[in-house]
């Protein structure tokens, strides 16, 4: 059904038609009828229109061109496309603290297409990522971080129907396992009292973030109101807000902790006060508190100190005092078991000799000789064999005493099953 006409309403008691025309259509593959407007008055216009809108419609379906929505999208530029997918991210609370992820990852986008010289993004191409990949001497893990960010982008567009199919799905990642330059590590007691004599201010923000687990920006954002002090427990109330899985949790806090808070809290102080009103320290600033308390910001194990190794320090801390991984991940706040027990935990940290030397040992004299050869006693398949051999032995004997008639087959077998241990079969006589 193919016809152009004008819509009609009633206003009142009277029928009136609408000023454009309209294409009402239903094609074969389709279930219902359809309106789209033609945008014009003239009917012979309005008419030619409507054909060119059903040859298009024909086309995309026997494949001739492409949709209507991508050959849209194939005028728009990359910078288009991707302030779209920023604001989408950021609408979807998908961007990040502040949109800060989403603005990241369209910074790493657009480095690539700059690079690349791309455009538009029919320009695209697998082997000239490939080649730019090739020449940056980036880690693994950080040039897998483009590949994904550029998947996201490209998978989002096939969502939304600008892009028919991911021209980088081809491109694979590189093995990170074994590759990884630096990786973060745990602070061991001693270090983190170091550390935390550095600046009575800056001491408490890392006593906090190492045995809480929080991270900077939860604690950047933590308020008075979310901490409730209590007679014999303190909790501490993350909000979903400042969360990374968004979700609100309320931990309980060391009694250790809980005196640090109650010292820095001051007199009039309001619910919506921030903890921390003098703010978080950087990495930057934490590594020159440890270079004033000699301890390296990498270590001779390639591993770095940076303030996120407050929470590594904290479940290790949680496995090192045989806290069970179940309660371990809660206080974590972790949605996988592993990422507690093998992710954070660093295994530098714990106490793989103390437990090595409690195990019982077998009780042993110092002078004993444990490989002194013993006697064994004989098997029972080795004496089997010594029968058979016997067997063997009294039939030679037999054959070169002319004896083969008495022997017969039957006896041999008889006597080869009783050395097995096997009861002798009846043999009826002739």
């Amino acid at each position: 059904m193919i016809h152009v006409c004008k819509k009609k309403k009633k206003r009142g008691n009277k029928t009136v038609a609408s000023r454009y025309y309209y294409l009402r259509y239903k094609l074969p593959f389709m279930v219902r009828e359809k309106w789209i407007s033609l945008e014009v008055t003239d009917k012979r216009v309005a008419d030619e229109k409507a054909r060119e809108l059903i040859r298009d419609i024909e086309r995309e379906r026997a494949g001739i061109i492409q949709a209507k929505t991508v050959r849209i999208a194939n005028d728009h530029t990359l910078n288009e496309h991707l302030r779209d997918y920023r604001t989408d991210l950021i609408k979807r609370n998908r961007g990040g603290q502040n949109g800060r992820d989403a603005f990241r990852l369209e910074r790493r986008i657009l480095r690539v297409s700059e690079d690349c010289g791309w455009k538009y993004l029919r320009e695209i191409n697998p082997n000239e990522f490939v080649q730019w990949r090739n020449k940056h001497d980036f880690s693994a893990r950080y040039l897998n971080h483009f590949l994904e960010g550029f998947n996201s982008f490209l998978n989002w567009l096939i969502k939304h129907s600008k892009l028919e199919s991911n021209p980088l799905r081809a491109v694979d990642k590189i093995d990170a396992r074994g590759c990884q330059r630096i990786d973060r590590r745990a602070l061991t007691d001693e270090e983190l009292r170091k550390v935390c004599g550095v600046d009575e201010y800056r001491g408490m923000v890392y006593l906090v973030a190492a045995r809480t687990g929080l991270r900077w920006g939860e604690l950047r954002q933590l308020y008075w109101g979310d901490v409730e002090f209590g007679e014999e427990t303190s909790f501490v109330r993350v909000r979903a807000a400042t969360t990374k899985n968004k979700k609100t949790e309320r931990l309980p806090l060391l009694a250790e902790v809980s005196q640090v808070l109650r010292s820095l809290q001051e007199s009039g102080q309001s619910p919506t006060d921030l903890v921390f009103n003098h703010g978080i320290p950087r990495a930057r600033r934490l590594q020159k508190d440890l270079e004033l308390v000699g301890i390296p910001y990498i270590n001779s194990q390639n591993q770095r100190a940076d303030f996120h190794s407050f929470r590594y320090t904290f479940a290790t801390f949680l496995q090192r005092n045989n806290i069970h991984p179940r309660i371990a991940m809660k206080l974590m706040r972790h949605s996988d078991i592993r990422l507690t027990t093998k992710t954070y935990t660093d295994e530098s940290g714990l106490p793989l000799v103390e437990v090595v030397g409690s195990l019982p040992d077998l009780g042993l004299n110092a002078g004993s000789r444990i490989g002194v050869r013993k006697p064994v006693a004989t098997s029972r398949s080795e004496e089997n064999l010594g029968g058979i051999s016997m067997v063997t032995k009294s039939i030679k004997n037999a054959l070169n005493k002319g004896q083969s008639r008495v022997l017969s087959q039957g006896v041999v077998k008889s006597q080869m099953e009783r050395v097995k241990g096997i009861e002798s079969s009846t043999h009826l006589s002739r």
